[in-house]
């Protein structure tokens, strides 16, 4: 079945729009044809907000990284307190995109703050950046309760995607590892164990 048929499908009670930027307005216009809301993922997202805000249908933008089991590990560990007073967070994001050209930076560190916030349990209070390229920016952020956050995002990476997150506590640390080993690993002095992820 095609896009148009899944949108317009009978028993269909909304639809979910995951796709790179300048398409989802598409998928939008299809969805309000239809009457449904609309929940698109942050690439694209102001383009098909523009649309979504004149039809006066419920639209929602997600932010996706938060739901990857890894780094929902370290979310768990911090919040089950096995990490202490978190001191500091580590985001890599490296060749996020394979489709260079379909996302900018902006969108990209979106979801890097966002993901160290989740993380971390904590709003962002400041923000410093260095570009190091065209495609590549180093990021500091301070949160509340002091903690500094570092990301190193590039929109290309030579050896593949890099998706990483850290966050180190005075009791321990916990992190997300890449593909094909996705997972995560809480260290602490009771000793090193790797969570079972859903």
């Amino acid at each position: 079945p095609s896009a148009i048929d899944a949108v317009t499908a009978v028993g269909v009670d909304a639809i979910a729009i995951c796709t790179g930027s300048g398409s989802p307005i598409e998928a939008l216009a299809e969805a309000e044809r239809a009457g449904r809301p609309a929940w698109c993922s942050l690439a694209g997202a102001a383009e098909a907000g523009d649309g979504a805000a004149l039809s006066g249908r419920p639209f929602a933008v997600g932010l996706h990284r938060r739901f990857d089991a890894g780094h929902h590990s370290v979310h768990d560990a911090v919040r089950r307190g096995e990490l202490g007073t978190v001191r500091t967070c580590r985001v890599v994001s490296r060749g996020v995109d394979p489709l260079v050209g379909s996302r900018s930076l902006t969108e990209v560190l979106t979801e890097d703050i966002d993901l160290a916030r989740f993380v971390t349990g904590c709003d962002v209070v400041a923000v410093s950046a260095q570009r190091q390229a065209v495609d590549c920016i180093v990021v500091m952020l301070t949160h509340g309760h002091g903690i500094v956050t570092t990301i190193e995002s590039a929109l290309t990476s030579p050896y593949g995607p890099d998706q990483r997150v850290e966050v180190f506590g005075d009791t321990g640390m916990a992190a997300s590892e890449n593909p094909p080993g996705i997972g995560g690993v809480v260290a602490t002095a009771a000793g090193i164990t790797r969570p079972t992820l859903d």
